[in-house]
């Protein structure tokens, strides 16, 4: 919830802070490095996993990351000045990446193959919630409350992660064989079912951390995976969240800086909402065919909206315009809530081995960060000069590229085991 809030609070920071009776006014320029530079931090939190991974498990990891989310909200509640708000958000980003790492690897060693969907949509379901708050919060409170808010949600954040077990896959390939058992009993309920798991997942983990970490990559079956996780991370961060949810209110700013504020909380909600019903019916459907029939919809989705754009900007007044294209965005942003974040969150911790999980993430989040920062970047430049539409163009070709990606190279993995799903890999040809 807290990096919902952290995520979408800058949107309609940015439009307020232009006015001249703010806290301090902003340029164009300012907006565009405040908004994207957050990716940059982003970009560096996986790296700063790598060498302590060996000496910390994801509860720490976890940790870590909060904590400097927390710090990011202390440096603007006693700062004022432009420079400090990017350094921030560039801490903020830093928390994002350190975080983006070791949380889908906790759902999918902790949980269950038949809950895995679930407890992932449930995590959506949060973080969207943040996100509506940080839509909401600085159009009822002033720029002080609303950081003061925001950062005892980060340290109630510190305080619940202290609380949570390490996966049993962590402590078993650091030799803590009776933790391990111990923190995989409390979570699972102790029967033969689970009992023969647990003795698989030690013999597994046992057994591959026998490998050189050099020659990992060398490996078909890790090459592979690596290569699936990385360019569906790429192709579904490409398809345009990341500059629709720094630009919404913007792209709603011809209704009028009250009413784009108001229907910016509405944007939240829906995708607040729609998580919430995807979470009942989670693991009822097929991930490839999810992914697929999700992949072409956002492809005709964003087709429709650079056509708008197009005849609205270059021919005529299209009538309800911004209704019309309110409607395309929130799709879209369902699509990309309900399907393709938490989708992807659960097939990197499924396909990744547990010796590559850290490295596949941290190359995978510092790739996806770089596309975020770029697509922000170019996002206004590429509608000042050539218009908004050429976005969603580009938007919706690679939206067809993800259903070519998904149909010829995902695997189906629900309701394996991580057992199960690597032994399958193994098994292919």
């Amino acid at each position: 919830m807290t990096f919902g809030i952290g995520t979408s609070w800058i949107a309609p920071l940015l439009t307020s802070l232009r006015k001249s009776n703010s806290e301090f006014t902003l340029t164009i320029e300012d907006c565009s490095w405040i908004g994207s530079f957050m990716f940059i931090g982003r970009m560096l939190g996986p790296i700063i996993i790598i060498p302590i991974d060996d000496i910390m498990g994801c509860r720490e990891i976890l940790v870590l990351g909060f904590l400097n989310l927390l710090l990011s909200w202390i440096i603007l509640i006693f700062t004022r000045t432009i420079f400090m708000l990017i350094v921030s958000r560039f801490i903020f980003g830093l928390a994002l990446g350190i975080i983006d790492i070791p949380y889908p690897i906790y759902i999918s060693e902790n949980c269950s193959p038949n809950m895995r969907g679930i407890f992932t949509s449930l995590l959506m379901l949060f973080y969207y919630f943040g996100f509506t708050l940080g839509y909401a919060l600085p159009g009822f409170f002033s720029y002080s409350t609303t950081l003061n808010v925001n950062a005892t949600f980060g340290i109630i954040a510190v305080i619940s992660t202290l609380l949570l077990k390490e996966p049993a896959q962590y402590l078993t390939a650091k030799g803590k064989y009776d933790k391990a058992e111990k923190n995989f009993f409390w979570l699972r309920e102790c029967n033969d079912a689970t009992r023969k798991e647990f003795d698989e997942i030690k013999k597994y983990v046992l057994e591959k951390s026998k490998f050189p970490f050099k020659l990992l990559f060398c490996n078909k079956i890790n090459r592979k995976t690596f290569s699936i996780v990385f360019f569906l991370s790429f192709l579904t961060t490409a398809s345009g969240m990341p500059a629709i949810t720094v630009a919404i209110t913007f792209l709603l700013s011809q209704m009028g800086e009250s009413r784009s504020n108001q229907l910016s909380i509405l944007f939240g909600l829906v995708q607040f909402f729609s998580v919430f019903l995807f979470s009942f019916f989670a693991e009822k459907f097929d991930r490839r065919k999810l992914f697929l029939f999700s992949s072409l919809i956002s492809g005709l989705v964003h087709f429709i909206s650079g056509t708008l754009y197009c005849i609205h900007q270059n021919i005529l007044q299209v009538p309800y315009f911004n209704i019309f294209i309110l409607i395309t965005i929130c799709i879209y942003s369902i699509i990309f809530g309900t399907i393709f974040l938490p989708l992807f969150i659960i097939i990197r911790g499924e396909l990744l081995h547990q010796n590559i999980k850290i490295i596949g993430g941290c190359l995978t989040m510092v790739m996806q960060s770089a596309i975020s920062f770029a697509q922000i970047k170019l996002f206004f430049i590429v509608a000042e000069k050539y218009g908004i539409q050429v976005n969603f163009f580009i938007y919706s070709i690679v939206s067809f590229i993800l259903v070519v990606f998904v149909y010829f190279q995902l695997p189906e993995t629900r309701g394996l085991s991580l057992v199960e799903i690597q032994k399958s890999l193994e098994n292919l040809k």
